[in-house]
């Protein structure tokens, strides 16, 4: 399950959690079809779920992009009820992070926002991604980049792993507490985890995202800091025409090329990368077969590479 953080058409009741966040209690059980491999050039787990949604009322979170009124998120479709960047702030099932309307807050090293990508520039440079409440306005970074955070775990598969917002999300940072089912049977079609993630091109909080072309805006990579690292593995993905991904080897700031991630993450994919119709920018928390685990995971001083074509 993938579950937006600010999303349409909500139901069941909601717990209050800091910073205007909400988490929805519902339990509705839906068992889908999710696109996983059983050996991994980066782990021994699969993957998150392709999504397909259609309308206004469902919105996806990432993957490729299909002519028509659906685009569907993954290399698969089938996997439904995912939810991101829709008013009011409520959710239909699982997690939500933010608020109904476009947050104004900017760190004061953004001055105010940089107006956007300009031309390639003539060297390698970098500058952040500011977000607030669960927001990334594009108007504060130089890539042009926007969109909604959201949260995702395997419980509609029947894998019951779980994720919440944490006690420090807010500002410029997010921080995610739950638990990673352990994998039983081989199943990783069913225990595949939990992770949060940020779509690239979201018109605005209430439309759905767009494909975002990184090759277009020079966008070479991006970076982090993470406080910890859990006991499992914690995977740094790219969702475009496939996923792209690599493992989180180290806490504090890292840097991820898009040019080192692996096409196809857990079934690697040898066809030439396109980086021109990204959705989202996800970090997942990964089952194993070996145990389950808790995690408590912050996220912040999110940046992004431009470098020459």
């Amino acid at each position: 399950m993938i579950v937006g953080f600010v999303v349409i058409g909500a139901c069941g009741s909601r717990n209050a959690l800091p910073g205007s966040l909400v988490v929805d209690d519902d339990t509705n059980a839906n068992t889908n079809s999710i696109n996983t491999g059983p050996a991994s050039a980066v782990a021994t787990s699969g993957g998150p779920p392709g999504v397909t949604h259609t309308g206004s009322q469902a919105v996806t979170v990432a993957g490729p992009v299909t002519t028509g009124g659906s685009f569907v998120a993954g290399p698969t479709s089938g996997f439904t009820g995912v939810t991101t960047g829709m008013i009011p702030a409520t959710t239909t099932d699982g997690g939500s992070i933010g608020v109904g309307g476009s947050p104004s807050c900017y760190p004061d090293s953004i001055g105010g926002g940089q107006g956007g990508e300009g031309g390639a520039p003539s060297e390698l440079e970098q500058c952040p991604i500011p977000y607030c409440d669960g927001w990334a306005p594009r108007d504060a970074n130089c890539a042009d980049i926007q969109g909604s955070f959201y949260l995702f775990h395997d419980q509609e598969s029947g894998g019951g792993s779980t994720i919440y917002a944490a006690p420090g999300t807010g500002g410029n940072q997010i921080c995610v507490d739950g638990h990673v089912n352990q994998v039983f049977d081989s199943r990783y079609d069913v225990y595949w985890g939990a992770g949060f993630g940020m779509s690239l091109n979201q018109p605005a909080i209430d439309r759905p995202p767009e494909p975002y072309d990184a090759e277009a805006a020079s966008v070479v990579g991006f970076g982090f800091h993470v406080d910890t690292l859990p006991y499992g593995e914690l995977r740094f993905t790219v969702r475009g025409d496939d996923f792209y991904c690599t493992q989180v080897l180290t806490s504090g700031y890292s840097e991820y090329m898009l040019a080192d991630l692996i096409k196809g993450c857990w079934e690697p994919n040898t066809t030439p990368p396109d980086y021109s119709g990204l959705m989202s920018i996800e970090w997942h928390l990964v089952a194993n077969a070996q145990s389950s685990y808790s995690f408590s995971v912050c996220m912040n001083n999110l940046t992004v590479y431009r470098g020459p074509g």
